[in-house]
């Protein structure tokens, strides 16, 4: 028995249906609690302005919160003055332009600093589905070459696989309102290792 090694790859381009915003809350001060009692203010604030976009408060998640001693570097040495907040948190929805206005526009209000990202919803589905296309299509190119071969083709005896996407799609706070997310490219690629016998006459 031989083996023969082939490598197939697709790339499909898929429009984004999905939009997050990326909120960074931060802040300096001398009192942790004084620092937890900001950020709380801060959201609390941002899930009353979100209630009223009526955006389910289920779209509105905590990604990391942190206060740390805030140490400065001063006079060839590091000193500690205060602590510093840094949280993250995420407003994530289906792509509607008015209300991706209505949430910029809001969150432009807030002294936080934050980002838009477009996504696709379903990737793990496309990607499941895109690599199953590249294994019929290493199938396809195995049997060629076995039968250019004079052999048979048998099972498959290994595969290594990649998935790739394009960058994601940021645009900063400042980007204008009507600008189009463009279709993001996925990639599945994989290397086949199949076994081979010689045809009997």
């Amino acid at each position: 028995m031989g083996t023969i090694t082939v490598a197939s790859s697709i790339t499909r381009k898929y429009q984004p249906d999905t939009v997050v915003f990326g909120i960074r809350i931060s802040k300096v001060a001398d009192t942790s609690k004084e620092l937890a009692a900001y950020n709380k203010e801060v959201v609390d604030r941002l899930l009353g302005k979100i209630a009223e976009l009526e955006i389910d408060e289920d779209n509105f998640r905590e990604e990391n919160f942190r206060i740390d001693v805030n140490r400065v570097y001063e006079d060839n040495k590091y000193v500690e003055k205060g602590y510093r907040l840094d949280s993250r948190y995420s407003i994530t929805f289906y792509i509607d332009y008015d209300l991706i206005d209505s949430v910029r526009g809001m969150l432009s209000e807030e002294d936080i600093a934050f980002n838009v990202e477009y996504k696709i919803d379903d990737e793990t589905a496309i990607r499941e589905e895109m690599l199953a296309d590249v294994i019929k299509e290493s199938k396809r190119k195995a049997l060629i070459i076995a039968k250019a071969g004079d052999a048979e083709l048998k099972e498959i005896l290994s595969v290594r696989y990649q998935s790739r996407a394009e960058a994601a799609v940021f645009m900063r706070a400042k980007a204008a309102s009507d600008a189009m997310p463009e279709d993001i490219d996925i990639t599945e690629s994989a290397e086949v290792d199949w076994a081979i016998n010689a045809r009997e006459y």
